[in-house]
């Protein structure tokens, strides 16, 4: 156990803190011995102003801390600072990143553009149909899938993704030792030994509180390129994923499947806004003038005006070999 790994993770705990104050904290802090002496006026002078919240005990907090360092060496989960390497960079972009990022599995691959996948929890039988289409299409073709591991959308986005043998990332709202819904630890145990990530901001045994996912979603758009929403209905919380990414200078599309009524209303509001219609994940790439390609960032491509599925076919028969794998009558190569 690293004393400067629990002294972060104890200034991570002050939950009060934006990061750019817990930077500040850690820039004053050598050892978690200090961090337990501190009190409200060394931390207001720290930080350069007041703050109603209560002050913690930092006794408590540092003991918290090596706890959640032994827990996060038992499941094998990488801490992730906001300046090291390997957090994702187009994160720290964002009005309020993560302070720190816990990565149980592969760190996010910088080299994929990522596009976050998400909707209601209830979807429609095309609805779904199609966020497995639209994963698994940018599994194929070498684009990572982001999403929530949340039921419906979130689940089809994960399992269409591991289908086209691509990576994906899920982004959760609770510590990284505590999957939720339960019933997707089988999902998130499949996403793990496939070379994806599981990735969140809290610290292990967090429990799944409601404000947490709403919290998590500017994480979710925020290491994406751009956010697809398949179907969601007026008060889904995929459009607070949706005002992030618009806030974050993030790319929006709706999927053609998700624009009808009552389930799809918050889908419609969007492409009335302006959001691009989609039906496939090439659509993403042609938007973003870039070519499939398996394990890269696609080469840019200047001038192309080809139909996507034509450009899918060429990669298709250049690439992979003419292996098809379906779901629900929706074919791919892979």
């Amino acid at each position: 156990m690293t004393d400067h790994g629990v002294l972060r993770l104890g200034i991570h705990r002050m939950g009060f803190l934006k990061t750019e104050q817990k930077l500040l904290v850690e820039e004053v802090m050598d050892t978690s011995d200090a961090l337990t002496r501190l009190n409200r006026n060394d931390l207001q002078a720290i930080i350069g102003s007041g703050f109603r919240a209560p002050m913690p005990d930092t006794s408590e907090i540092v003991r918290r801390a090596e706890s959640d360092f032994r827990i996060l060496e038992s499941i094998q989960t990488d801490v992730l600072h906001i300046h090291d390497a390997a957090y994702p960079p187009q994160l720290r972009e964002i009005w309020d990143p993560p302070y720190l990022l816990f990565c149980r599995g592969a760190i996010p691959p910088s080299e994929h553009p990522f596009l976050g996948v998400v909707g209601t929890r209830y979807p429609s039988g095309k609805a779904g149909k199609a966020a497995f289409s639209l994963a698994m299409e940018a599994g194929v073709i070498g684009m990572g899938v982001v999403s929530g591991l949340a039921r419906g959308i979130d689940t089809e986005a994960h399992n269409g993704a591991l289908a086209g043998k691509g990576y994906t990332c899920a982004v959760m709202g609770t510590g990284a030792d505590e999957i939720y819904p339960a019933e997707n630890k089988a999902l998130a145990r499949t996403i793990l030994d496939s070379g994806g990530t599981l990735l969140t901001e809290y610290v292990p045994s967090t429990p799944p509180l409601r404000y947490h996912f709403p919290e998590r979603n500017r994480i979710l758009s925020g290491i994406c390129r751009g956010v697809a929403v398949v179907e969601a209905p007026a008060r889904s919380g995929a459009l607070i994923t949706a005002d992030f990414a618009l806030d974050q200078g993030r790319d929006i599309f709706v999927h053609s499947q998700g624009l009808h009524p009552l389930t799809g209303d918050g889908t419609m509001a969007l492409a009335v806004d302006g959001a691009s219609v989609i039906q496939g994940a090439l659509e993403v790439l042609a938007e973003w003038g870039m070519t499939p390609g398996k394990t890269s960032i696609p080469e840019q491509r200047s001038g192309d005006s080809d139909h996507t599925g034509k450009i899918l076919a060429e990669f298709l028969e250049e690439e992979l070999a003419g292996e098809v794998l379906f779901h629900q009558g929706a074919g791919f190569r892979s």
